[in-house]
């Protein structure tokens, strides 16, 4: 990400609200017609209570999908996929690029939600519209002070979302519209310094190393290899 392009504010959660509602409010101004969110049928349960809360409000609908339907999902009427990067259960971590280019070429946005990637792996925003990520986790930060991605600021909307639910008023105060506790402040910056590709590198390592360990003692790992996030490891029990 480039400077400018980020916002610390409030927990994961709260900050996927702000980035699902920015990305519906930008698609829908761009085309009416687009009334879908599309979106992985295992993602995170929070990820999709905000999409279906989000629908009701706007009158849109919300269509889940296995990961080998995502593609073929992308109709005229999405305005917005919405994917966590690595599936919490599985381990199984998606083309990124892949799927965001798959939604560009549909007319959509894509709204990433990197709470199991972030700090953990590589992540190439590059073409991403929004994405949201944890600070615990990959990262390795106290919970609480998350991080928000945007190609594009978003106008705030104080007609029609209180403050601290506007990714837009947010942006537009350099990420301290409100008082931030110390404590968050220092611990994101302090986990903030320790990562990169050194710290990708060993944790690939690690990874590896029980991932061998374990296909050794005849356990079935849930993640092919070629598709597993290195940080999340699921056995089938």
């Amino acid at each position: 990400a480039r400077p400018g392009e980020c916002v610390a504010a409030d927990s994961t959660s709260v900050n996927l609200f702000k980035v699902l509602n920015a990305a519906l409010s930008i698609a829908r101004a761009d085309d009416a017609k687009r009334t879908r969110i599309v979106s992985e049928r295992s993602n995170f349960p929070t990820d999709l209570y905000i999409a279906e809360a989000l629908c009701r409000e706007r009158g849109l609908t919300l269509k889940l999908v296995e990961p080998e339907e995502i593609a073929g999902s992308l109709t005229t009427d999405v305005a917005v996929l919405m994917l966590t990067h690595v599936n919490y259960r599985s381990g199984r971590m998606h083309d990124m690029a892949a799927l965001t280019r798959a939604a560009h070429a549909a007319g959509a946005l894509v709204v990433w939600d990197l709470a199991h990637s972030a700090g953990a792996v590589p992540v190439d925003l590059r073409g991403i519209h929004l994405a949201s990520s944890s600070s615990g986790k990959g990262l390795g930060a106290y919970p609480g002070l998350a991080l928000v991605f945007h190609a594009e600021t978003p106008a705030p909307q104080p007609d029609s979302l209180p403050g601290y639910l506007d990714l837009g008023h947010w942006a537009a105060h350099d990420s301290v519209p409100h008082t931030h506790s110390s404590n968050l402040v220092g611990a994101l910056a302090a986990a903030l310094r320790q990562g990169g590709p050194a710290r990708h590198e060993r944790i690939r390592i690690h990874a590896t190393w029980l991932r061998r360990r374990l296909l050794e003692q005849g356990w079935c790992i849930v993640a092919p290899e070629e598709y597993a996030c290195a940080a999340v490891l699921s056995l089938a029990v």
